[in-house]
């Protein structure tokens, strides 16, 4: 029991340790580097970017565009067939002069 008291360790601690590393390294990069031009983009910056420079989730996934939905259902398209033909009887009378097709 006392074996596993003595070999007991921190296990945020590594992490801890790595972090304070990449801190210390982005403030040291950051003062001794200019702004980076997004137009030389080439592979190697591509590697460098670090995580914890990413935007939080919620920022990138928040809003999602929403599609439109149109769902044509039977009601619709009874409708549709009704307008489209009497549009086409309004169209016959007015340039037939009247319904002589009757």
């Amino acid at each position: 029991m006392e074996t596993k008291k003595k070999d007991h360790h921190d296990q945020a601690e590594e992490l801890r340790s790595i972090l304070n590393e990449v801190n210390q390294q982005q403030i040291a990069g950051a003062l001794s580097q200019p702004e980076k031009d997004p137009s030389n983009f080439d592979a190697e910056s591509f590697h460098d970017m670090s995580v914890l420079n990413l935007p939080p989730r919620k920022e990138v996934h928040g809003v999602k565009k929403k599609r439109t939905h149109f769902k044509i259902t039977k009601p619709f398209i009874r409708l549709a067939l009704v307008v489209l033909l009497l549009a086409v009887l309004v169209i016959l009378f007015i340039l037939g002069d009247g319904l002589e097709f009757f």
